[in-house]
């Protein structure tokens, strides 16, 4: 029997992102399962893409911002290692998307399932950090499944020397 990969290309949360699944029978609860996709290629084409398409809308824009360096992956982690998260992240954190104003940065919490950090920068050197922490059920948490009582958003100031 051949193995049949589907791939969802999306935008989420105003990143690109590549799902994938290799899923070719109903699962028992009736849905499709997507996993992000480990193809970086096909990621950074994707993301090559999106950021095309969008600095072309961005050039007949007349209005100017201060230029503010983008996030990094290593400045993104010490952000979230000195944050409410720290105790959310594994060894094994993945960058997932890296766009100027937004990083978004996985961690597999064993048999949680995988914990997304969307990391955004905000006026006066703020971050924002959006954490969708997994659940039992492989989906992010919600009222019913929340393990712990992580607050979503936490908003940081960017000092720049964690």
């Amino acid at each position: 029997m051949a193995v049949v990969f589907i791939y969802l290309f999306a935008i989420q949360d105003n990143s690109p992102i590549v799902y994938y699944t290799e899923q070719n029978q109903g699962a028992p609860d009736g849905l499709v399962h997507f996993e992000i996709a480990p193809n970086d290629d096909l990621t950074n084409k994707f993301n090559s893409i999106v950021r095309s398409s969008s600095n072309q809308k961005n050039t007949s824009s007349s209005s100017k911002t201060p230029e503010v360096s983008p996030l990094t992956f290593e400045e993104g982690m010490q952000i979230l290692q000195h944050s409410i998260y720290k105790d959310c992240l594994g060894e094994d954190s993945q960058l997932v998307s890296n766009k100027p104003q937004r990083l978004v940065i996985s961690a597999f919490s064993g048999a949680r399932g995988i914990n997304y950090f969307t990391l955004t920068l905000e006026k006066n050197n703020q971050v924002r950090i959006h954490a969708e922490i997994g659940s039992l059920e492989g989906g992010p948490r919600d009222q019913f499944n929340a393990g712990s009582h992580i607050p979503e958003y936490q908003t940081v100031t960017r000092t720049g020397s964690y």
